[in-house]
């Protein structure tokens, strides 16, 4: 391929890719050893495994914005892929910590036996069905919700709940149960039917976080 129509295919390449708000992918071992180039050559960056961009647009996005430029490149890698735990959580537009969106999260069940991966984190998810957000295929919102509150302290955990509600248009009472019937085999269990018990849809200062966080200090 001549060295006009290789420049052509890379700039096609990163217009499909920035119009997307994703990483870009190398669909083909063409297309990928084309980005490899690229990146030797300073023109792109490859700021997760076999996933790539502009270093002026990478610079541009706030954190929330790379990962999800991360997620999005993956799906295209990975269509059967689904995002859960905190990944699930920044798609669903969960109030999540920027600084714990890596490495991603993505869903597997015991009889997969996949192995983690530079970047990629796997949880067991057994009879959830998933959904789709935003182009993404992630976990229903009460699955990522429960596991979520079980690895979160609580008034991280506690956002989380409350915007839940409000975006599931739910009560306390559908989250409780909600949690009640996930697998109580899973480690923090017992804290996110904790963390859930004190969700309020109603609730969004940080005051009322500080103060279930004082009561729950001295037995939730």
């Amino acid at each position: 391929m001549s060295r006009t129509r290789t420049s052509a295919k890379l700039e096609q390449l990163i217009e499909e890719a920035e119009k997307d708000n994703r990483c870009i992918v190398g669909a083909t071992p063409q297309d990928a050893a084309r980005l490899r180039r690229a990146v030797s050559a300073g023109k792109l960056i490859s700021p997760f495994p076999r996933l790539y961009v502009k270093e002026s647009s990478w610079t541009n996005l706030n954190l929330r914005e790379r990962s999800l430029y991360i997620c999005k490149g993956l799906q295209r890698l990975h269509p059967n892929w689904v995002f859960a735990g905190l990944s699930a959580a920044l798609v669903h537009g969960l109030p999540v910590t920027y600084s714990m969106l890596t490495p991603v999260c993505v869903a597997t069940s015991y009889k997969a036996h996949e192995r983690n991966q530079k970047g990629i984190i796997r949880i067991t998810v057994e009879k959830d069905e998933p959904t789709t957000v935003n182009g993404l295929k992630v976990t229903s919102l009460e699955r990522t919700v429960f596991d979520c509150l079980r690895i979160l302290d609580f008034p991280h955990g506690l956002a989380v709940a409350d915007s839940a509600l409000r975006k599931a248009g739910k009560t306390r009472d559908w989250l409780v149960t909600q949690m009640e019937g996930m697998p109580r085999n899973c480690k923090g269990y017992s804290h996110a039917l904790a963390t859930a018990l004190w969700a309020d849809p109603r609730a969004e200062s940080g005051g009322r976080v500080h103060c279930a966080r004082s009561h729950a200090a001295v037995g939730l």
